[in-house]
């Protein structure tokens, strides 16, 4: 994910890294203001292979495995995932660890 903020941020573009805590769980998240990735691509990006507006961004490479790892790992640890983003404005991860499986 912080490999994807990387390549799908603008030039002197910024990222964000959070880690907090409530009460239920730890929360990750990871935002950038890039490209972002289109409203009806969300819910295929967590498929292998898929890479969302190649034609848009042949500079940018990869494989399209990244997050479908993350995801697959995020479903064996059950971890919940969320993802927001906004095309031009940029994209936020969120992953939520349950703190009754952290002890």
């Amino acid at each position: 994910m912080i490999s994807n903020a990387i390549k799908y941020s603008n030039p002197n573009g910024e990222i964000a890294i959070e880690l907090g805590k409530t009460n239920d769980e730890v929360i990750f998240s990871i935002a950038d203001n890039g490209v972002g990735i289109a409203k009806n691509d969300l819910d295929k990006i967590f498929n292998s292979f898929y890479r969302s507006d190649v034609s848009n961004h042949p500079e940018i490479k990869g494989t399209g495995l990244g997050l479908s790892i993350v995801k697959r790992l995020c479903d064996l640890l059950k971890l919940e995932i969320a993802v927001e983003s906004n095309l031009n404005q940029g994209t936020k991860f969120v992953l939520s660890f349950p703190l009754a499986k952290l002890k």
